[in-house]
């Protein structure tokens, strides 16, 4: 359980309490039989964790009776001393499902017969990730018919280095399914893991999904078990089944340590959760689409932050990671929080600006800056740019109104889209100074935009013509239909301060393990296929959806490889255990980083075309072809899984897919016709 913690933006050793008021709102409006995992990153059970803290969970668990809350241990023989003492267990609280870890024969030996002790009315078995056969024994007595769930799943990692993956042979979750059946234990494989993706050929990544597995594995099944709580009176359908995943928040008062742990680093920021601890810290609220703002506007920012890295394009010429973003959307819709993660470079901006050099001093020109504002006038900007390419300062223009930019643009000393382009493809830039009749030549311009707007701001900003769209991804957000009453406050504060605080010195840390750091980003061999795949097919999408205007496709590509390349940025420093990089100059792009970029491409096609749709004044469907190929009635997996042959294998999230549909339904191009089920017309 915790042998990824650190790779994964959190540190194992440390408990991060949660208020009431918060898990409280994340549990609001879920229908019953809704299933809850605790913990996923901590053992509930740990003898030195707070018992106030546990009570504190028991008490929330108790009130919520119309969920399942799944607990899973390593520490069995420590269950029943800590039980709550409010009540009887097994009826007052049979909503709750015990569970314990066994990845191998001997932690199952050891752990079973704890297991069934506790007086539970379900308990399972997590046999993930699983490293050797395991004989269950649910025939045996004391444990036939006290085990009502079983899990099964390979190990996730890398080829090599700290996470690499242990082996998890087909065979042995065959083995786990054969003996399930037999006892009539339900049994539910999560996934293959990394070793048997790479054995089978599976797409996705560390094999999670269910149809591209051989049959005798597709089994996932559930305990068959009630609430025993009136669903009229939550108002919400029965038929509904969702799982939740409680995770921990930044900011520890306790220690806890995990039992079984292989060492972890020190890192508190990586790529799973890199941007996970991010949307914990500056998303107020809880909503999909303002942490899906934060996540794609704080990959911006933090793109501007390695001067020195170079990635090839398909013309072998050298580009930098910057990114350029464009959120659009109607007033009121929540765009403004693309500026929230601006406070995660202050500990980049305290170090440039302390910094003690002569490089980049020149009479009349500004100080070395890494934020620009929009209203900056063209030759300022050039200024700008002189001088932190000369400190290796990292640049990003943000600006929260796009009509001062375009104001800026517009006016009669500004006209400098030309400019924008060339520092989107790092192209040689100079100009004459009148002040000083000096000529000033930046070779290697480069700076991140992140750029928020109104919907007739982007008609202006984004022109197609000459090329200015086709250089910027997008975020596009909706405006809502319905007054959001304010909700009483609770007295309880967020810490977004302190959180954002201590995120910005970790951005720092990574913006100095590459400093003065000439690295090249390059793509692993099954990366390299994989993106090629990837871009083959969706710049078939892209003829499709864009016409004329397809050769746009391209630029879009290119920089989801770049998305990619930062997230093995974030990786490598993470897994190097070190401050500063030592390696050979060169960083690989692995199959998982490409996949962490691929995740999010759905939402940002969907928004290139929606933006594409209102610069242009035409009328495209960013799924057209998709929808094109389906059957007149067609269900939610045929869609994904369409959508995926279309775009080089890419599927999408089951929140991404959800939107689709959704929006789909919205514009009158399918209906619903059941739950899962659609139909075109």
């Amino acid at each position: 359980m915790y042998r990824g913690s650190a790779r994964n933006g959190f540190d194992a050793q440390l408990l991060n309490p949660i208020s009431d008021a918060t898990i409280k709102k994340n549990l609001k409006g879920h229908p019953p039989g809704t299933k809850v995992f605790c913990g996923s990153l901590m053992d509930f059970y740990w003898e030195k964790a707070p018992d106030k803290l546990r009570n504190k969970a028991y008490g929330l668990i108790k009130y919520h009776p119309q969920y399942f809350f799944q607990v899973l241990t390593k520490r069995p023989n420590l269950i029943k001393s800590m039980l709550p003492t409010d009540g009887d267990f097994l009826n007052e609280y049979n909503h709750v499902w015990l569970g314990v870890s066994a990845e191998s024969q001997k932690r199952y030996d050891e752990r079973i017969h704890e297991l069934v002790s506790v007086p539970a009315r379900t308990r399972f078995v997590s046999a993930e990730p699983l490293l050797e056969s395991i004989n269950l024994r649910l025939d045996e007595d004391g444990i036939k018919g006290e085990v009502h769930w079983v899990i099964v799943g390979g190990e996730s990692g890398n080829d090599h280095g700290a996470y690499r993956y242990r082996p998890c042979e087909l065979a042995w979750i065959e083995d786990i399914i054969s003996q399930c059946k037999k006892a009539g234990v339900p049994v539910f494989v999560k996934q293959t893991g990394t070793y048997l993706k790479k054995q089978l050929g599976l797409r996705t990544k560390d094999g999670v999904e269910p149809s591209e597995w051989p049959q005798s594995i597709q089994v996932q099944e559930f305990p068959e078990r009630s609430t025993g709580v009136d669903v009229e009176c939550f108002n919400l359908p029965e038929n509904e089944s969702e799982r939740l995943n409680i995770n921990q928040y930044p900011d520890a008062q306790y220690s806890i340590v995990p039992a079984d742990v292989e060492t972890a680093t020190s890192a508190s920021l990586a790529t799973g959760m890199f941007f996970k601890r991010i949307t914990n810290c500056l998303v107020p609220v809880d909503s999909k689409n303002s942490e899906e703002l934060v996540q794609i506007s704080s990959l911006t920012m933090i793109s501007a932050l390695f001067p020195s890295v170079r990635i090839l394009d398909s013309h072998e010429q050298k580009k930098s990671v910057n990114l350029f973003m464009g959120v659009v959307g109607p007033p009121a819709s929540g765009k403004s929080l693309a500026m929230a993660p601006i406070v995660l470079l202050d500990g980049v901006k305290d170090f440039i600006e302390n910094l003690v050099t002569s490089a980049g001093e020149r009479k009349n020109f500004p100080k070395r800056t890494v934020v620009l504002p929009g209203n900056i006038t063209k030759s300022r900007l050039i200024d700008h740019l002189w001088v932190n390419s000369a400190t290796d300062t990292p640049t990003i223009v943000a600006e929260s109104e796009t009509s001062t930019l375009v104001s800026a643009l517009s006016n009669m000393h500004g006209n400098f889209y030309d400019i924008l382009n060339k520092i989107g493809e790092n192209e040689f830039i100079s100009y004459s100074r009148k002040k000083d009749n000096e000529t000033v030549f930046v070779d290697y311009p480069m700076a991140s935009i992140l750029l928020t707007g109104t919907l007739d701001q982007a008609v202006k900003m984004y022109e197609t013509p000459g090329g200015t769209f086709s250089r910027f991804l997008y975020h596009v957000m909706h405006g809502s239909d319905s007054f959001k009453p304010m909700e009483r406050f609770t007295g309880e504060v967020n810490g977004t301060e302190v959180c954002a605080s201590l995120l910005s010195e970790e951005i720092k840390k990574l913006f100095l393990f590459y400093r003065n750091t000439d690295v090249l980003l390059v793509p692993e061999d099954d990366t390299l296929a994989a993106y090629n795949a990837f871009g083959e097919g969706k710049y078939e999408v892209f003829k499709e959806t864009l016409g004329k205007d397809s050769a746009f496709g391209f630029r879009y590509i290119f920089r989801v490889l770049k998305i990619a390349g930062i997230y093995a940025l974030i990786r490598t420093w993470l897994e190097s255990g070190t401050s500063k990089y030592v390696g050979d100059g060169t960083v690989g792009i692995t199959m998982d980083d490409i996949q962490y970029a691929l995740d999010l491409e759905p939402n940002l096609w969907y928004s290139h075309t929606k933006v594409y749709q209102l610069v242009s004044s035409k009328q495209v469907n960013p799924y057209a072809k998709v929808i094109g190929a389906m059957k007149s009635t067609f269900t939610r997996q045929e869609f994904i899984t369409e959508y995926g042959l279309q775009n080089g294998g890419v599927i999408p999230s089951d929140r991404n897919a959800t939107r689709v549909l959704t929006q789909l339904q919205k514009e009158g191009v399918i209906e619903r016709v059941k739950n899962g089920v659609f139909k075109k017309l």
